[in-house]
């Protein structure tokens, strides 16, 4: 990680067996004071971005909602 390593919006489901690899990479972000947040939503498993388009994810409105207000706060 370097000053040029870019802020992240990490999102994550609690049932996705590698939500790990994200809060792995959250951690370092935080350690090397790179702006990040982390969300987990309760289920959705790996890959609900690809429901999201169909409005299968149960979460996409409150991700929608996290997003829009954590690009405002800069």
């Amino acid at each position: 990680m370097t000053s040029y390593t870019p802020r992240a919006f990490i999102a994550v489901s609690d049932d996705d067996r590698l939500a790990m690899n994200s809060v792995l990479y959250y951690t370092a972000l935080h350690q090397n004071h790179v702006p990040a947040v982390l969300h987990t939503y309760p289920s959705g498993g790996h890959g609900w971005h690809v429901h999201v388009q169909n409005n299968k994810f149960l979460y996409s409105p409150l991700v929608e909602q996290e997003l829009k207000a954590w690009l405002a706060s800069f």
